[in-house]
């Protein structure tokens, strides 16, 4: 039976190690086993060598604070109506960091930049912004923001 240590869930590496047990009556002698261990890596598809990138609905969500109800139900804005949105973001990281807010033209953020968050914690602000007759004319508005993730401040 082979039993896995490592356990990285975030982006970065540890190290990563395994234990092994024979069935039951199984000769030791029969088997040459090598061991390797190495190493258990998250990336997050900002290096050319990276796989996969990490879907940025892991690390960002935008929720419609006038969404009357859960259930689909679709909400109309007429001109110059306001909408809030409530931003989480979570740091994809196995170490704290400096995460700034950016946002499309137009939409104001209440906070854009959180210092030192924890490895795996969420942090949460909320944004406005106003309907404008090109949204209406276009049947939608569009809500973006970037989390831009930096090096802990000293």
């Amino acid at each position: 039976m082979l039993n896995p240590t490592g356990s990285q869930i975030l982006v970065g590496a540890s190290d990563n190690t395994f234990e092994y047990t024979l069935s039951g009556g199984a000769n030791v002698d029969n088997y040459n086993i090598q061991t390797v261990f190495g190493t258990l890596a998250v990336t997050d598809g900002t290096n050319p060598d990276d796989e996969m990138e990490v879907d940025d609905a892991l690390v960002v969500s935008i929720i419609d604070q006038n969404e009357k109800n859960g259930n689909g139900t679709v909400t109309y804005y007429d001109l110059n109506d306001s909408v809030t949105y409530n931003i989480d973001v979570t740091n994809i990281y196995d170490e704290g960091k400096t995460i700034t807010l950016q946002t499309i033209e137009g939409v104001l953020i209440d906070q854009n930049t959180f210092y030192n968050v924890p490895k795996g914690e969420n942090i949460s602000t909320t944004a406005r912004s106003g309907i404008s007759e090109a949204d209406i004319l276009a049947g939608e508005f569009t809500a973006q923001v970037t989390a831009n993730v930096g090096e802990l401040t000293k």
